[in-house]
């Protein structure tokens, strides 16, 4: 059915051998964007192949990138033989952008479907110059639906990248009833890994220490990773399950925690979640209760389908916060929780027959027991797992781990930051090595600048000229919190990877500079701009509507001033800049 008046911008093929019926109707909303809404009814049964088929075509013009939540670094076209995106509610979200030149939408596509598995294919169809789109959701995924309703969302507003990410974002809080999970302030202050300066070599002895030297350069919160459990160093997880202190290294977690507190630091313990090692205590009687066996990782993924499992996962996270008072989760590796192609599909005892919806259980019953003990609980999931259906159970959404690479920081948090909303975006852990350059460290802290910074360096190495960097920078980020994480961010040529990445307010704008040789065109009606300069360009391209008296102040990558003066902006002015400083300009 075709409301009245409505033209529906695309001509849309639906098949549904799952079902015997489907109704249709279209609504529009404003002039450029439409919901497509699908009901299927009286199910086949059918337990394999694709159930429901929905495809599509638009002409390639004014396109040429393609954006979806995982892309990475790889923006480009592809072809529609290519391989679909996947998502799911522990993968990724569905939507695609294709976006022209100059970062303007030109045609979106997002599905309210954010929790069962949903192919979304988006390629060049070379036959005619289009871009072919299809959806698919397999049989098996349907196996149990009576009925199935599922919605398309398409837009062709000329909005910036940003702009449209917003709205499907909103659009997913409205029409799945997404409730965010309340953020505390200081999860978005800066915190110190443990992983990348410790991996598994870690005790109570070691974790204080450092703690002490993390709070007096103004660290907020400790994140202690792998290890806490083993005396295995191998950075495997034929370990992982039991979830008890090494007695060795942890003779107390009460007492150490409370240490910590003490410091006035919070606590943050990490999880496998998945994983069921083979030299656990428990291994052999879950065995039988997993989804697959992971021969390189020497360990199962525990099946959640099981009650029992959702308990004994339950157990130990209420434990590290009932009894050991940790402030905050670090669950790992939720986007393992999925079936393989041997996986059966029922078993005895499982409640549900979706590995996704099992998932959602555990999560919603995680969350609600560890708001009892501590309402401002902060849980991390990282860069995957970071669709829609995830935000109501992790206020953190941490980027994949790279370490030293600040571009990839970089396109981490930015590409996070357009569609998580109010969630806490963090960096991956940023390291480097000991005789690096306070240069290249603040740039590698510049390009994580609009997100919650971490840091994994043994402190007591830090020369003086690095510590001084590293302080100068994290007080930065915590005096600009409100322009840096809470503003809406304005990342340019997402197909160049963000070279420039803005954020404003009334009063003040920001502007972050990744590449030499661009021209920032900055608005005379804001007061205050701070231009981040994150690359070795010794000058900065600075443009001004008119002419005007303004008051300059440059500092360098320790934050020193080199440079502070008055002088007329002409149109557009070279002003010298320090690599990895900064540079301030007032009316």
């Amino acid at each position: 059915m075709i409301e009245e008046n409505i033209v529906p911008p695309i001509q849309v093929s639906v098949l549904h051998p799952a079902f015997q019926e489907v109704e249709e109707s279209w609504e529009q909303s404003g002039e450029a964007v439409w919901k497509y809404s699908l009901h299927f009814s009286h199910t086949c049964g059918m337990t394999e192949g694709k159930g429901i088929m929905i495809t599509w075509k638009v002409p390639i013009l004014d396109i040429l990138y393609r954006w979806h939540p995982v892309c990475g670094t790889d923006r480009f076209l592809k072809a529609d033989w290519d391989s679909p995106l996947r998502t799911m509610n522990a993968v990724s979200a569905p939507v695609v952008c294709m976006i022209n030149g100059e970062d303007e939408n030109r045609f979106t596509a997002a599905l309210s479907e954010t929790q069962k598995i949903v192919y979304m294919g988006a390629g060049v169809h070379e036959e005619d110059g289009t871009l072919l789109f299809d959806v698919t959701i397999n049989a098996a995924e349907l196996e149990k639906e009576e009925t199935y309703d599922i919605i398309l969302y398409i837009s062709r507003e000329k909005i910036k990248l940003w702009q449209i990410l917003d709205r499907v974002r909103q659009w997913w809080e409205l029409e799945n009833m997404v409730f965010p999970m309340t953020v505390p302030d200081f999860a978005r202050y800066p915190m110190y890994s443990t992983w990348y300066s410790f991996h598994q070599d870690i005790s109570d002895t070691r974790l204080e220490e450092e703690a002490a030297r993390a709070k007096k350069l103004g660290f907020s919160t400790i994140i202690v990773d792998d290890g806490w459990q083993t005396n295995d160093h191998n950075r495997g997880y034929a370990f992982c399950g039991d979830w008890e202190p090494q007695p060795e290294k942890f003779p107390s977690m009460q007492e150490h925690v409370e240490r910590i507190h003490q410091m006035g630091m919070k606590y943050m313990i990490w999880f496998s979640v998945p994983f069921l090692g083979i030299h656990a205590k428990r291994w052999k009687d879950f065995s039988d209760k997993i989804i697959w066996f992971d021969e390189s990782r020497q360990a199962g993924v525990l099946d959640i389908r099981f009650p029992q499992i959702r308990e004994y996962l339950l157990q130990f996270y209420k434990r590290a916060v009932a009894e050991w008072k940790v402030d905050g989760l670090k669950l790992d590796f939720i986007d393992e929780f999925y079936f393989r192609s041997d996986t059966a599909a029922e078993k005895e005892g499982i409640t549900c027959r979706s590995v996704q919806e099992a998932l959602e259980l555990l999560l919603t019953e995680v969350t609600a027991e560890l708001k009892k003990y501590n309402p401002d609980i902060m849980i991390e999931f990282r860069q995957r797992y970071i669709g829609p259906g995830i935000r109501p159970y992790g206020n953190i959404f941490r980027v994949s781990d790279c370490p030293e690479s600040g571009s990839t920081n970089r396109l981490g948090i930015v590409d996070l930051r357009m569609l998580s909303g109010s969630t806490a975006i963090h960096s991956d852990m940023m390291m480097w090595n000991p005789d690096e350059i306070p240069e290249d460290i603040a740039i590698q802290l510049q390009n994580s600048i609009f997100a919650t910074p971490q840091i994994s360096v043994c402190l007591e190495s830090l020369s003086d000229r690095q510590r001084q960097t590293l302080v100068f920078w994290m007080k930065f980020c915590e005096e600009h919190m409100e322009l840096l994480q809470k503003a809406q961010i304005m990342p340019q040529e997402a197909g160049y990877l963000y070279p420039v990445v803005r954020t404003k307010t009334e009063r003040e704008e920001l502007a972050a500079v990744y590449a030499p040789d661009k021209v920032i065109t900055l608005d005379p009606a804001v007061g205050k701009h701070t231009i981040i300069w994150a690359n070795k360009s010794e000058y900065a391209f600075i443009r001004m509507e008119y002419s005007c008296s303004v008051h300059i102040c440059i500092r360098d990558c320790l934050g020193e001033v080199t440079e502070d003066k008055k002088l007329i902006m002409t149109e557009c002015q070279r002003l010298p800049v320090c690599p990895g400083g900064l540079l301030e300009i007032s009316s």
